[in-house]
């Protein structure tokens, strides 16, 4: 007998299909719908009709390329000096965010966080970002310099509990 209790919750994408068309476009608007759903967070029900195969293909495309930008460690920061005018010095850096796909093409943020956004992978591009920012910081500060550097996080995730404890 077990004594605790689960809870469960599901999420759903739906794409209706007549058995006329592409059953592998159906299978793609499927999978977009669910994607939207598992955004929208536990319980939610999204559909996809044949008229959005055009970006639910141009996002999983994103998505892949996101995922395997993770997997082969292609996600980079450059870090782009603000001055500080009035001292005539640079004040601090920015840290932006920069993704290369296989053949090495950087990929612009506007290009790929929609999509990423959409997809629930934003989390993990957020803790990406501050994770490679700490370690320049650390490396920095190893090397006897003391800089400050200055992050761009999603929105959605800004203020979530998780974020905030991963950054405590």
């Amino acid at each position: 007998v077990c004594s605790r209790i689960v809870r469960l919750s599901a999420c759903a994408g739906l794409s209706l299909f007549d058995g006329s068309g592409d059953p592998e476009q159906a299978l793609t608007r499927s999978f977009a719908a669910l994607q939207q759903a598992k955004a929208a967070g536990p319980g939610s029900l999204s559909t996809s009709g044949a008229g959005e195969i055009g970006a639910s293909a141009a996002e999983l495309r994103h998505e892949s390329l996101i995922q395997r930008a993770f997997d082969h460690d292609r996600i980079d920061l450059d870090f782009q000096p603000i001055l500080d005018i009035r001292r005539g010095i640079v004040g601090h850096y920015e840290a932006l965010l920069r993704l290369r796909d296989e053949a090495g093409t950087p990929w612009s943020p506007p290009e790929f966080l929609p999509a990423a956004e959409r997809s629930g992978l934003i989390q993990a591009l957020d803790y990406r970002v501050l994770e490679l920012a700490v370690t320049h910081l650390a490396a920095m500060d190893g090397a006897g310099r003391e800089i400050c550097i200055a992050v761009n996080l999603s929105g959605r995730h800004f203020g979530s509990p998780a974020l905030l404890g991963k950054i405590h």
